[in-house]
């Protein structure tokens, strides 16, 4: 069942905007900045904004929504559909829009006269699905207005999944705060010394990711043995926790590298790992978007990426990134090799990177971008859904 959202913080007489996010809100990624950003907007358009999440809410998130003038709640997700539809009894919103989870609920949203979205955010290994299976995806999701893709590899993909046309898709790419995430060459010295125990300018490469096998850190972590028969003094940084956490210190043990690779613990910052590191790494399998390596750019890192899904639209190959093609440790190690041996080429393509940043990655641009489609969808000041939900249900 729903529960109660929080009081309104404001008095907005627009359209009533509904986000069902599968997901908890338990850190400042690219999905919780955007819906922060994209209410704070909203609110000052005279939108009436609320968020609902399948998870846990922390205090920090519902704070910043209060204080965009947006309204948070919480529903259970094992009965999807139902508590869906419980959701848009209780808010009567003039659209909703859908992240994550389950497909079900958005057709029914639809016959009730309630403007749909659905952001695709994830990507999915490239296969040939049969004719059958396109047209079920399809049925499913036949009511809904617009997609949202986070990237263009993302919009080209739920072409091929759902048989939807490339007019029903609006790209938004995903973003970061570029506040936060950013350089800090006055702190730099310090951080290196109290995150990594490293007090000379030896380079240092980082992984800030999930560990779990489709981000594909042992890559990174056989390509320093070979990084370090040239440059002995360069050190790996793997940033994050997850399932292959066991796996990956068993195998820098069994590597004889346990000098130049560190498994980070805990509640890593990345914001500041970054602004210590010299070199971002991301070897995956495949990407929507990738918010590890955007939050890499905005701190004024090269990106050194395997180019699967939507990675590649991250960073400017040769510019502000090096696309590795050979994905082996051996490619790893050779794309590598070039950024750590020289540091003004490093740091040319450093402030490529930021400046890229600034100019495609700032929280403002996604959330004044999808609020765009709302109003493409309910106009500015679309009568709200409070007093005609019912009899639009059976008309």
């Amino acid at each position: 069942m729903a529960r109660e959202p929080l009081a309104s913080a404001g008095m907005n007489s627009g359209p009533r905007i509904l986000n069902l996010i599968d997901m908890a809100p338990n850190k400042q990624g690219p999905v919780e900045l955007q819906v922060i950003e994209t209410a704070r907007q909203a609110s000052e358009l005279g939108m009436e904004f609320v968020a609902y999440f399948s998870q846990s809410i922390p205090e920090w998130f519902e704070a910043d929504m209060a204080a965009a003038g947006a309204r948070v709640g919480r529903f259970d997700s094992s009965q999807w559909t139902s508590a869906v539809m419980a959701i848009c009894q209780q808010e009567r919103p003039d659209l909703a829009h859908f992240h994550f989870g389950p497909h079900a609920g958005m057709n029914e949203a639809s016959r009730r006269g309630i403007k749909v979205v659905r952001t695709e955010h994830s990507h999915r290994p490239p296969r040939s699905l049969p004719p059958l299976r396109v047209a079920i995806r399809h049925w499913r999701t036949r009511k809904v207005d617009l997609f949202i893709a986070v990237s263009e590899f993302i919009a080209r993909q739920t072409m091929r999944d759902f048989g939807v046309g490339r007019g029903r898709i609006r790209v938004v790419l995903n973003a970061t705060d570029i506040t936060r995430f950013r350089p800090r060459p006055a702190d730099r010295d310090r951080l290196r010394r109290e995150l990594f125990g490293v007090t000379d300018e030896r380079v240092v490469v980082t992984v800030a990711a999930n560990l779990r096998a489709a981000k594909r850190q042992q890559l990174a972590i056989l390509a320093m043995a070979e990084i370090r028969q040239r440059v002995p003094d360069a050190r790996l940084v793997l940033a994050g926790d997850g399932p292959d956490r066991e796996r990956l210190l068993s195998l820098v043990s069994e590597s004889g590298l346990g000098d130049v690779v560190a498994v980070l613990h805990g509640d890593n910052d990345v914001a500041a790992i970054y602004a210590a590191s010299d070199i971002a790494l991301l070897p995956s399998t495949g990407e929507g978007l990738p918010g590890g390596g955007i939050e890499a750019l905005a701190c004024g890192l090269p990106l050194v990426a395997t180019p699967n899904g939507g990675t590649p639209e991250v960073y400017e190959d040769g510019v502000s990134g090096v696309s590795v093609h050979e994905q082996t440790s051996h490619g790893i190690a050779q794309g590598l090799l070039p950024l750590i041996q020289d540091r003004s080429a490093r740091e040319a393509m450093g402030r490529a990177a930021r400046d890229r940043a600034e100019e495609l990655f700032a929280i403002s641009r996604p959330a004044r971008e999808t609020i765009a489609v709302y109003r493409e969808l309910v106009g500015r000041g679309a009568k709200s859904s409070s007093a005609s939900l019912s009899e639009r249900a059976t008309s």
